[in-house]
């Protein structure tokens, strides 16, 4: 059943039920309705109720006591995503809908547990303590799913946890299959990022050593010559299309790579909880490592000052290239864009500081500061995409 929110964040009072449906129980309360944010917005739900950690499509099931541990003195947070009961009666966690009612796994109203608010401010700070984000600022609230736009909500001040986004590139990935899924964007929370990180933290750095291998040594003899396709030409056609969906494979890697070195600095309460495996199989990363140390301690995103010159060849190649008749976008584009919920997220930076790491393959000299906050709390203003 809809109703409207209260519009001011006084007191939650509501309390968590003691009956939490078990895993894909199908537990239906007795009245139930469902509320879905229009564009522009997104849903939020109430710590104090719900606890945190809400991953995106996983089945909503009571909290554990750590994840409901509060701040008694802190105003009421709300943390990405809401419970949403899906046709076969299961609760997951969602980005754009709700399930109203008085279940423990569904959101009263007049509690104000779940909300639709606008994907960014003008006005908010962000606040990091031990990998822990809260952002505090003005967003458009959407009472019950019938505003229009952002720019037509109400202003209110909140306390949002932000998500963080991941490649989360599937072990079957294929380098040399331009229709080989390169997998999904996805956003996590804290939590759940810091348990995944080492596992596609090592995938992605190991593909992103393999692509740019493979794209030097199909580039190097042709440094130089005039660039042609086709019969009588350098390469043929299949190959160029081969070639091109490499490209834009280690460049849309490379993007994701930054984000998720600069989500971890952030996230990772130690520096040890930054690290992750050297090796995948019998593949040695060309990560970056402190001395003598046998963990990877950073991505390496061959974004450095000393990729400038082979980030520069592949761009003109790539034009070149173009002429040949290769389409500008391709499957890899179509399966490697993000869900909006991604592209829009949480604010923070990393301050360069830390010690000194050095790559793993041994004729590189290279020496780069890690993207780590020397403190554990700082302070933000700005505009906020959710």
């Amino acid at each position: 059943m809809r109703g409207a929110i209260e519009q001011a964040l006084t007191e939650h009072i509501a309390a968590p039920s003691s009956s939490w449906p078990t895993r894909r129980s199908g537990r239906l309360s007795t009245a139930f309705g469902e509320v879905t944010c229009k564009d522009g917005f997104r849903c939020v739900s109430s710590t104090l109720k719900f606890g945190r950690n809400h991953p995106f499509g996983s089945d909503v099931t009571a909290p554990d006591a750590e994840d409901m541990e509060q701040d008694p003195d802190a105003e009421p947070t709300y943390e990405w995503n809401c419970p949403y009961r899906g046709s076969d009666g299961g609760t997951l966690w969602s980005a754009y809908k709700y399930t109203s009612g008085s279940g423990s796994d569904e959101c009263e109203m007049a509690n104000r547990d779940c909300m639709c608010i606008s994907r960014q401010s003008d006005n908010y700070r962000a606040e990091l303590q031990d990998g822990k984000e809260i952002i505090t600022g003005k967003f458009g609230v959407d009472q019950d799913g019938t505003v229009v736009t952002p720019e037509l909500a109400e202003l209110q001040k909140l306390r949002i946890i932000p998500h963080y986004a991941m490649r989360q590139l599937p072990e079957s990935f294929n380098l040399n299959d331009p229709h080989s899924d390169m997998g999904q964007i996805t956003t996590l929370p804290q939590k759940e990022y810091l348990d995944k990180w080492n596992m596609y933290s090592s995938l992605l750095q190991m593909n992103l050593d393999t692509l740019k291998k493979k794209i030097e040594k199909q580039m190097k003899p042709l440094a130089g010559s005039n660039f042609q396709c086709g019969d009588g030409g350098v390469m043929t056609l299949p190959q160029a299309n081969q070639l091109v969906g490499q490209i834009r494979r280690f460049q849309i890697l490379g993007q994701d790579c930054e984000t998720m070195r600069e989500s971890i600095a952030k996230l990772a309460p130690s520096p040890e909880m930054e690290q992750f495996d050297d090796k995948v199989g019998t593949k040695k990363l060309e990560c970056y490592k402190k001395h003598g140390a046998k963990a990877c301690t950073q991505l390496n995103c061959y974004n450095s000052a000393k990729d400038a010159g082979f980030r520069r060849e592949l761009a003109e190649f790539r034009h070149e290239i173009a002429g040949c008749g290769v389409p500008e976008e391709d499957l890899t584009e179509a399966n490697a864009q993000p869900p909006e919920a991604a592209a829009q997220q949480g604010v923070g930076f990393a301050v360069a500081a830390g010690a000194a790491l050095v790559p793993q393959h041994p004729h590189s000299e290279r020496d780069e500061k890690a993207l780590r906050p020397t403190w554990r709390t700082f302070v933000l203003r700005g505009r906020s995409f959710l």
